[in-house]
């Protein structure tokens, strides 16, 4: 017999930021359980990587892969600098 895996799938109703905080339950969830230690997540203003680093700090290292028309990186993101005092994500 082939060995494989078994998952189930989370719909959403809706689309949009609403569904941001169990979109990061779901992947922390599943990295726990995979002892994966590395999340990749798109966040534009930060607002994400902030999320997920307030969820998980401790146990996976965030990668906040930023990317924007017109240049730029997640440090000088209005979010990171407001929330994060000018430190964005480092050390994450």
């Amino acid at each position: 017999m082939s060995e494989g895996m078994v998952s189930s799938v989370f719909y959403f109703e809706k689309k949009g930021a609403v569904n941001t905080e169990k979109t990061l339950e779901i992947a922390l969830t599943r990295a726990a359980e995979a002892k994966i230690g590395k999340i990749v997540v798109a966040s534009s203003t930060g607002e994400t990587a902030l999320k997920l680093h307030q969820m998980a700090a401790d146990s996976v290292k965030i990668i906040n892969a930023y990317s924007e028309n017109k240049g730029g990186s997640h440090e000088n993101s209005s979010v990171c600098n407001r929330r994060r005092g000018k430190q964005g994500l480092q050390g994450t």
